[in-house]
């Protein structure tokens, strides 16, 4: 491929990935569209490294400041000549992935150039027509995202996860609508930096920290630092705040009498999925099968009178067959592997026999 070829490839990705950031952050993207992006960003390595280049340019757009700290912090690229006139150096661009070396290896330094003149188009629109100062970041099975924010603070996303971004002068407030996310903030006394994952409010104090929101239960796991957790107590009339340091866990129930529970973890293991790894102590299976189903392409169902099971241990995320295959022997249960399309669990009629 010559390297005309290559930029033209380069410069239509680009565009389709500011496409798609126009159309996501939107007041409110339909599951649809969001399932779309998704494909796209599937489709080729270098799709998703282009949306993830953009990113933290286009939420420093409506945010002067922020888009110099930005640019204080990287380097922009060299522009050719002809476009150095254009002013491109204020516009600064780095992914935070490993994999960004090898789009800088596919495409070049044009690549790069290419980008910078999409944002420059961006920051030229951004302009002329307001739009909502918000965004949805989402993610697909057994897929991870990391993105930095305008204010430098680091979030990464497990999978089948959404979160929706909405940075303000005042204030910067992210709802986790689904799955679990890690959070490195930024501390700033004078613009909070806000949580929420339903009813639970999660408020930082200097901190890093983890959220993890599935069916009936909310958890928030300070690895560093300490949060404020809010939320409604056991009868939902008043709702209660308790401080969570590093080492420990609010855990939300809200069908509990105690709705809001405390309790010490191992910091080290405070969002472990990260490294491919998923840690339980004394965890419902029912939340265990909910994790494993954000990893595995294969659908798991658990009936629901195995659900007051609890299990300790570790799962690697790239093992889950052969954990499940071992499941019957920690547990009265069989697993019904139904050939790629399901797998069910189910109670176990009679004992194993004596080994």
């Amino acid at each position: 491929m010559s390297n005309n070829d290559s930029g033209d490839a380069a410069l239509q990705r680009y565009r389709q990935a500011a496409a798609w950031l126009t159309q996501l952050h939107e007041d409110d993207p339909t599951p649809e569209q969001i399932a779309q992006w998704l494909q796209w960003c599937e489709a080729a390595p270098e799709n998703r490294a282009a949306f993830e280049q953009l990113l933290p340019l286009w939420h420093a757009l409506d945010h002067p400041r922020a888009a110099a700290h930005v640019a204080a912090r990287i380097s922009a690229p060299k522009a050719p000549r002809a476009l150095r006139a254009a002013r491109l150096r204020r516009i600064a661009l780095r992914r935070r992935r490993p994999g960004s070396a090898r789009l800088r290896q596919a495409v070049g330094t044009a690549a790069i150039v290419i980008a910078a003149a999409v944002a420059a188009a961006l920051w030229t629109l951004n302009d002329r027509a307001p739009r909502p100062d918000a965004s949805w970041l989402a993610t697909s099975v057994a897929q991870n995202l990391s993105t930095t924010l305008p204010d430098g603070s680091l979030i990464t996303l497990a999978p089948r996860s959404r979160l929706h971004i909405d940075f303000r002068e005042r204030q910067r407030r992210v709802e986790l609508t689904a799955g679990e996310a890690f959070f490195r903030v930024e501390h700033d006394a004078a613009r909070p930096f806000i949580v929420s994952a339903g009813r639970v409010h999660v408020r930082d104090l200097g901190t890093a920290f983890d959220v993890s929101r599935t069916r009936g239960r909310t958890a928030v796991t300070v690895k560093e630092g300490r949060v404020e957790v809010t939320a409604p107590d056991g009868s939902g009339a008043m709702e209660e705040s308790i401080e969570v340091t590093a080492g420990h866990q609010a855990d939300y129930v809200p069908a509990r009498r105690t709705a809001l529970t405390l309790r010490a973890v191992n910091p080290g293991a405070v969002a472990a999925w990260r490294q491919g790894r998923l840690d339980y102590i004394a965890a419902p299976l029912t939340e265990v099968i909910a994790d494993i189903n954000r990893y595995s392409p294969t659908p798991v169902t658990l009936e629901s009178t195995l659900g007051t099971l609890r299990y300790t241990g570790t799962i690697e995320v790239g093992d889950i067959d052969e954990w499940l295959r071992a499941l019957p022997r920690i547990f009265p249960v069989r697993v019904v592997f139904n050939s790629a399309r399901h797998i069910d669990i189910e109670p176990r009629a009679t004992p194993p026999s004596a080994r």
